[in-house]
């Protein structure tokens, strides 16, 4: 289970960076912002829900390890606050740019954790005596 939470992270981790590369090039090469942030949106919504699934396995996995177990508890609640939250504000147009700059930081943050508890890899184990 330990490989199945590292292949999720790891995979989290090159969506969110796939998603925001692709959204960079995509509002550079569409005329129309409004199309792009359609496109885009959909995008990241699916990059999320794939977040809640592989924060959740991993929160689930290592519940044994207590900083690890946070991290992810704390992840899974960031991509729940982006899916259900900030991308619906930010797809309404709701005052775009103050919800859509919440949205990159969040987006930051959910990266450099998701990075930084895919390179601490699975807790160690001390063996048993």
């Amino acid at each position: 289970m330990n490989r199945l939470a590292q292949v999720l992270l790891a995979v989290w981790v090159g969506g969110m960076g796939v998603a925001t590369f692709a959204a960079i090039r995509t509002f550079k090469m569409l005329d129309n912002d409004t199309l792009a942030g359609d496109v885009m949106g959909g995008v990241f919504k699916v990059v999320d829900y794939f977040g809640l699934v592989a924060a959740g396995v991993a929160a689930l996995v290592w519940f044994r390890n207590k900083p690890r177990m946070i991290v992810a508890l704390v992840l899974l609640v960031g991509a729940a606050a982006s899916l259900f939250y900030l991308n619906p504000k930010v797809m309404a147009r709701d005052t775009s740019a103050d919800w859509h700059r919440y949205a990159e930081l969040l987006w930051t943050a959910l990266f450099a954790g998701a990075l930084g508890l895919s390179i601490a890899g699975p807790p160690k184990h001390a063996p048993i005596k």
